[in-house]
């Protein structure tokens, strides 16, 4: 019953859900005296408070590291993806040179350092156009904030792993290899914190940008939580026919 309740009230008023984690009032900080780990968990666990108290246009915290460690979430993904794709195709030997832990690094930060920033700008343009639709006050600098800082809780985590993997495998792509529990954990540790990320963003534009209530929650709640589904829905499909047609 009283999950009953909590979900309501989340449903009603989404901001509720910080406090699930205690209280998010905390002292101000400057941004030249934030550690990073007390900006990860202001972040994660009091988002409300780290666009009202250490949003700033001029200089927020870890600006470059977030662009550069996005980008390179993004890259490590796509480059995942292109091992699975030529390995079910019986191609994977055009890859070999990129899969050998120096290359696959070098590539996802070269390319991630570009990416980072191309998705930082176009992004955040997409974002500041959501903002408009949700009747908000458009500010394209603040609507880029939101959407990077927003998307680092699931890209970090994902360059963590990346890291991780360098040391307990031997190349970045290991066919035929067996998933493990630590794996599938992994997996859906990252699912649950880019469905976080999402009410992260959903925080970030409703303290910031004044958006309509409800256009908000539909642009920056039920739409991406929806795309994210779909995709994911989508991806077991493609799993469970790769499966069963191999």
């Amino acid at each position: 019953f009283h999950l009953a309740v909590k979900l309501r009230e989340f449903w009603t008023h989404p901001e509720s859900l910080e406090t699930f984690w205690g209280s998010g009032d905390q002292p101000p900080l400057k941004d030249n005296m934030i550690s990073f780990f007390r900006f990860w968990n202001s972040l994660i666990l009091h988002p409300r408070h780290f666009f009202s108290h250490q949003f700033n246009k001029e200089k927020s915290p870890y600006l470059l590291l977030v662009i550069l460690v996005f980008g390179i979430s993004g890259v490590i993904d796509r480059m995942d993806k292109r091992f699975i794709q030529y390995d079910r195709r019986g191609e994977l030997d055009r890859l070999e040179s990129v899969n050998h832990w120096l290359d696959y690094w070098a590539i996802a930060i070269a390319a991630g350092a570009l990416s980072g920033i191309i998705f930082y700008h176009l992004g955040g343009w997409f974002y500041n156009l959501r903002v408009r639709w949700s009747q908000g006050n458009t500010d394209l600098a603040t609507s880029r904030f939101i959407y990077l800082y927003s998307s680092f809780i699931a890209a970090f985590p994902t360059v963590l792993g990346a890291i991780g993997l360098t040391f307990s495998s031997p190349a970045p792509y290991v066919p035929n290899a067996e998933e493990t529990i630590s794996e599938w954990m992994t997996f859906f540790l990252l699912m649950g914190l880019l469905y976080y990320s999402v009410y992260v963003s959903y925080v970030g534009v409703t303290t910031l940008l004044n958006p309509h209530k409800w256009r908000a929650r539909i642009w920056f709640l039920i739409l991406p939580m929806a795309l994210y589904s779909v995709a994911l829905v989508l991806a077991f499909v493609a799993l469970a026919v790769g499966v069963l047609g191999g």
